[in-house]
């Protein structure tokens, strides 16, 4: 996981400093925001914004769930969630000031903000922590009809960092991975964990 780690963000390091990736990072990003629904904007920033609470607000219901079923199981799979969210916290706040690269509206001119942002630009901590989220509660659930649900809303998320003028399309693909990448381990931690505790 370390060595695919390094690479995405080396890959997306080089992306950042190049000038023919910059343009065509710019390109993509000036498109989805002038082709979006103006109309939208309000349901769009509310992705934005109640992204972190979700984020928070699943585990706790999970546990909290599970501890109203006297389902240990489920509570397990709280701190996997927990676990995976840390993690991801992380290495993001590890990256985006390692990288420190600017957002998209304080260096292209016709890029709007519509929300507000304060971090480094890549990779998206949104996005990153909406597929956290998605990725590790596919993993937990068979349910087709609630994996579809967390991972649309997880692009949802994705897309509203672009449409809100935020991040540039390698800043949300950098955080998919990241994200992704945090499931995996935290998933991969506690299988092995139960594994050992079956034995």
């Amino acid at each position: 996981m370390q060595i695919l780690l390094s690479l995405a963000i080396m890959v997306f390091y080089n992306i950042s400093e190049n000038y023919t990736y910059m343009s065509i990072d710019t390109e993509i990003l000036q498109r989805v925001q002038s082709s979006r629904v103006v109309e939208m904007d309000t349901i769009v920033l509310f992705i934005t914004v109640t992204t972190y609470a979700l984020c928070l607000l699943i585990p706790v219901l999970l546990y909290l769930y599970g501890e109203f079923r006297q389902q240990k199981v489920l509570k397990h799979k709280a701190f996997q969630l927990i676990l995976a969210l840390a993690l991801n916290a992380l290495l993001v706040g590890i990256v985006k000031y390692s990288i420190n690269r600017p957002r998209p509206y304080t260096a292209v001119a016709s890029v709007e903000q519509l929300a507000s942002a304060g971090s480094p630009s890549f990779p998206s901590g949104h996005t990153a922590c909406a597929f956290v989220v998605a990725a590790t509660l596919c993993f937990m659930f068979k349910d087709k009809r609630l994996r579809f649900l967390v991972c649309l809303w997880a692009v949802s998320v994705a897309y509203s960092r672009l449409a809100l003028g935020v991040h540039y399309p390698s800043d949300v693909l950098g955080a998919v991975i990241i994200g992704t990448l945090c499931a995996f381990a935290g998933q991969a931690v506690f299988t092995y964990r139960w594994n050992r505790n079956s034995l």
